[in-house]
């Protein structure tokens, strides 16, 4: 697996975004649809977000597990072509209101209801050992469907409020527990291999159709998770398996009172010690299922910063230096090199920059984030460097038309000026300017693309309301002419 050396360009758009009748995007036809759209625009690049399950708001940086797959992603129409379930059966379930906008909580519970019916049709055709043996080879399964299982024993209570065998792993306990529970794990076993094997059709077309696959992957994992449940020796935790500090960012020129994320610390000298097993384990699965992948807040390798459990106020933090260049070393001499776009956005100090260049790892630019007059204008594209990566936005930005309409006028007067912005909407003045620009790489986000405002924007950072919801109105599907004016410019740019 190698970075493309010539000059490509991509989309940004999560699966979930993709049109079904099924209330979100799933793995099926639409996936494969919007392949062949990418093929015939001439993108070469298909970027979403993490694919694993996503928490009650809908984020996928906030999941139960870093290796599972989404089980609202699975593709029903697949499971009914397999003879697992017969949709009509179900025709009475309504799968939400809005065409634009997944409805988690709706999604979630319908879907569950018709992934359980094609479970049981599925071992009246089946064999429990092939769950058993997708187990085996995929390590991290059994813990995941345990947990799940657990999770809902305690009403959803995070693991730490579990009782105390549970919340410690006592090994007689779980073995009684999942004695007489196993036809209620082999159900969460059932949903991966069925997840895993609709990915890997979707994969295999992409690469038919010239297309690569760009995954996501969080620095952090959530503290209510199955990686620290089964690993805590990995985190900084007490005793009593609770965090002696959280990550967080602190106050700076985006956010006056900085940010407080609460995701646990890892114990770098211990996954040293360890040989860094379950993050060799993390980049092999990311990076097999993935023809690269963007790593979530680089900085953090370099120097993190973290604040003691319990407080509030991210002043209070410190940053501590990260396990840096050794760590992506003593991962590559085990599974070989890390096709790695590392997201180096806000405050870097050179340290951070330095770390980026000894890994050789493109970067990110952030158009939108160029022409911000809060920060210094390095960031402007006449200073970008080829092996880099550049956006209009990210998932985490406002849209490229909704950005510009929210700017103040010495701002917008300024891209105006530097755009040479006139009678072209804005978003295509920063589509061209990503594309002309000398980085190796361009990714667009979808919705720049079709030029939507700001109320279809993916996530607005900070708050926990109304993200990830985000999805394509079947009339909204790429057509002809918006497919031939972006192959134009494809070409134009030689990309």
């Amino acid at each position: 697996m190698s970075f493309k050396k010539e000059r490509s360009c991509g989309v940004l758009m999560h699966i979930s975004s993709l049109p079904s009748e099924f209330g979100i995007g799933s793995l099926g036809s639409e996936a494969f649809k919007f392949v062949n759209f990418l093929n015939e625009a001439g993108l070469k690049v298909w970027q979403m977000l993490p694919i694993c399950p996503v928490d009650e708001t809908g984020s996928p940086y906030c999941s139960v597990s870093a290796f599972a797959g989404n089980p609202l992603l699975i593709d029903l129409t697949l499971l009914e072509q397999e003879g697992l379930v017969n949709l009509v059966e179900f025709d009475e379930l309504q799968w939400g209101t809005n065409e634009v906008a997944v409805q988690f909580d709706v999604v979630r519970k319908n879907k569950e209801q018709v992934l359980r019916a094609a479970f049981k049709n599925w071992l009246k055709k089946n064999n429990k050992s092939i769950l058993h043996n997708f187990a085996k080879i995929n390590q991290w399964a059994h813990s995941y469907a345990v947990f799940q299982v657990l999770s809902s024993e305690f009403e959803g209570q995070p693991w730490w409020n579990w009782p105390h065998d549970f919340k410690f792993r006592n090994k007689n306990t779980l073995e009684a527990f999942e004695s007489t529970h196993e036809e209620a794990i082999l159900f969460y076993l059932f949903e991966q291999l069925v997840f895993f094997q609709q990915w890997g059709c979707l994969k295999q077309h992409a690469k038919n159709q010239g297309v690569n696959l760009m995954g996501d992957l969080p620095i952090y994992v959530s503290q209510n998770s199955v990686d620290v449940w089964v690993n805590p020796e990995n985190f900084c935790l007490d005793s009593d398996l609770m965090p002696k500090v959280v990550a967080g960012c602190p106050p700076d020129a985006f956010s006056e009172e900085g940010q407080l994320w609460g995701n646990p610390i890892y114990d770098w000298g211990k996954m040293q010690q360890n040989g860094y097993s379950w993050w060799t384990q993390r980049f092999k699965s990311c990076c097999g299922l993935f023809d690269f992948v963007r790593i979530d807040h680089f900085r953090g390798f370099e120097s993190f910063y973290c604040i003691e459990f319990g407080r509030t106020n991210t002043k209070d933090g410190v940053w501590i230096k990260g396990p840096g260049f050794n760590f992506f070393e003593a991962v590559q001499q085990k599974i070989g090199k890390l096709n790695l776009i590392a997201e180096d956005l806000g405050f870097l100090t050179d340290e951070t920059r330095a770390l980026l260049k000894q890994t050789g790892f493109p970067g990110m630019e952030v158009l939108q984030l160029s022409f911000d007059t809060r920060e210094k204008n390095s960031y402007l594209p006449h200073f970008y460097d080829y092996n880099s990566v550049c956006y209009t936005g990210t998932h985490d930005n406002n849209t490229a038309v909704g950005w510009f309409n929210e700017i103040g006028e010495e701002l917008r007067n300024h891209c105006k000026q530097y755009l040479n912005l006139t009678n072209e909407p804005v978003n295509w003045a920063l589509i061209r300017a990503a594309m002309a620009s000398v980085c190796k790489l361009a990714i667009i986000p979808m919705q720049d693309f079709l030029g939507l405002d700001e109320t279809f924007r993916m996530n607005t950072p900070g708050t926990t309301k109304n993200n990830w919801r985000w999805r394509l109105a079947k009339n909204q599907f790429p057509k002809a002419d918006l497919i031939l004016k972006i192959r134009n410019m494809v070409q134009l740019y030689e990309r």
